[in-house]
C-alpha cells in the first residue's frame, strides 16, 4: 500500500481512474501549461466545484479543454471541462 507522500509525490492517473470520460475540475486549481496536469478532476462538476475529490494527474495532450461559462458554473466557481480526445 502507498504512503501518503507516495501519493501526493505521483497522483493517480486520471485515464486510468475514468476512461473516456469527461472530468471537472475548479479553474484556481488547474495548471495545464506542464506535460502533466495536476488537480481535483472528478467526472462529477459538483464535488469538483467543491474540491472534494483526490488531487489526479491528467496528461494534457489527450484532453480537450474547455472552460465553462459563468452561468453553467457551481456555487459561483468557474470550472474547466477535459474531453478525452
Amino acid at each position: 500500500m502507498p504512503t501518503p507522500k507516495e501519493l501526493m509525490d505521483s497522483p493517480p492517473d486520471t485515464r486510468s481512474l475514468y476512461p473516456a470520460t469527461a472530468l471537472y475540475a475548479r479553474v484556481d486549481t488547474v495548471e495545464l501549461t506542464a506535460a502533466v496536469a495536476y488537480g481535483n478532476w472528478s467526472p462529477d462538476a459538483e464535488l469538483a466545484a467543491r474540491l472534494e475529490c483526490p488531487i489526479l494527474a491528467l496528461n494534457p495532450l489527450a484532453y480537450h479543454f474547455f472552460v465553462m461559462p459563468p452561468e453553467a458554473t457551481v456555487d459561483g466557481h468557474a470550472l474547466v471541462r477535459a474531453v478525452p480526445k
